[in-house]
């Protein structure tokens, strides 16, 4: 990780009250304890349960935003951060629940791609960030703790440039009032997001990607035996949701291992989600219909029982081939 600006300013604010703001007049300075910092809440970032999105059209933030992207200097980096703080102080001060704290905004690149991200901490352990000479500087984080990071917007400069659907990834939160004005201020496209067939199917294409873990005798397992073991996994939970990171646990004891898969893929899927029952069944069997012919299929018995050759399907099954005789003989008699 490459980091190329920092900028940090502070929203005060106490619940029913209005807000004030202490930005900062310059960039805090790179050092050891910026880049520890920075290195930490981005991995907290990445093993959060994300959600995917997109700018709204009239996004007031996005006005700042592509100012600054045009130039991407240290100038225009201090300059979208100062104006959007005080774009989020207009939304906040009608907040009545929610609260303040530090929001660090970084630039950064990473396997050659470029990053914008803001996080919200609020530290109650111990002290970060220093006032000094009217900037904030980070001081030794030993006292940074996971559930300080409030929530976090990433930006993926690179597929925005292109035009690409889900740039922006934020921290999924079950503090509705801190993700629904975040929400607000950045400014999301609502019907944006993609819905549960689609992640579903984007989950089992991830998951034809990942190397399948071993079984309890140490023995690696087959890419169909894998997904079917995963299948049952979501299947006994006591709800239609999926946690990606729960089924990575799960099988590999590494909660970010399929997320990784997903990204090196540029396979981006929302950690969290309900699953498409239709999509689901499809983990394990295919429902094929073509004219008056219509065929169920494990995906075992696709692997082991049935081959195409040319106009032709052959199907390996004694069994089956006995019931059809069974079934044949029986319309015959009738």
């Amino acid at each position: 990780m490459i980091l190329h600006n920092i900028a940090i300013h502070e929203l005060q604010k106490t619940k029913g009250q209005h807000s004030s703001l202490k930005l900062s007049a310059t960039l805090t300075r790179i050092d050891q304890h910026a880049e520890e910092l920075i290195d930490a809440l981005i991995n907290t970032f990445n093993t959060s349960s994300i959600v995917y999105a997109e700018f709204s059209g009239h996004s007031a933030f996005k006005q700042e935003y592509d100012k600054y992207k045009k130039h991407r200097s240290a100038r225009a980096f201090l300059q979208f951060s100062s104006s959007s703080m005080q774009q989020l102080k207009q939304v906040i001060d009608n907040v009545t629940l929610a609260t303040g704290g530090y929001y660090v905004y970084c630039a950064f690149e990473e396997n050659n791609t470029l990053f914008d991200i803001i996080f919200l901490v609020r530290n109650t352990q111990g002290k970060i960030f220093n006032w000094r000479q009217n900037t904030y500087t980070i001081a030794n984080i030993e006292y940074l703790n996971t559930s300080d990071l409030a929530m976090a917007c990433r930006i993926d400069a690179a597929r925005y440039d292109m035009g690409m659907p889900h740039y922006l990834s934020f921290i999924r939160l079950k503090q509705p009032e801190v993700s629904d004005y975040f929400y607000n201020w950045v400014g999301i496209e609502q019907q944006t997001r993609t819905n549960s067939k689609e992640y579903t199917r984007k989950l089992y294409e991830v998951l034809h990607l990942v190397d399948p873990p071993v079984d309890a005798d140490g023995k690696a397992l087959d890419t169909i035996e894998f997904i079917s073991r995963v299948y049952d996994y979501i299947k006994n939970a006591p709800s239609n949701n999926i946690n990606i990171n729960d089924i990575s646990a799960h099988f590999f004891g590494d909660e970010t291992k399929i997320q990784r898969i997903a990204q090196q893929h540029n396979i981006l899927i929302d950690t969290e989600f309900n699953y498409d029952k239709n999509e689901l069944r499809k983990f394990v069997a295919l429902h094929i219909s073509a004219g008056d012919i219509s065929v169920k299929i494990t995906r075992k018995a696709l692997k082991d029982y049935i081959r195409v050759t040319g106009d032709d399907v052959i199907i390996s099954s004694p069994q089956l081939a006995e019931k059809v005789k069974e079934e044949v003989d029986r319309m015959r008699n009738d």
